[in-house]
């Protein structure tokens, strides 16, 4: 467990519009909002000719 981990559950709707590196480099920008929707934008830029499902999970720590 690596706390500031980004976990990313999506659907191939997502995959296979964008590529693997340009999926990390939107990860490492913004509120998990603006990246869930920056990934929608660009998958649907690039076709979007699948259903896209995505879920942005954050490992933090709470409490001490």
């Amino acid at each position: 467990r690596t706390p500031g981990t980004a976990y990313l559950l999506c659907s191939d709707g997502l995959t296979n519009m964008l590529e693997d590196e340009q999926i990390c480099q939107i990860l490492g920008h913004g509120s998990p909002q603006q990246v869930l929707d920056e990934l929608l934008e660009g998958a649907l830029a690039h076709g979007g000719t699948d259903n896209i499902t995505a879920v942005l999970a954050l490992d933090e720590e709470v409490g001490s």
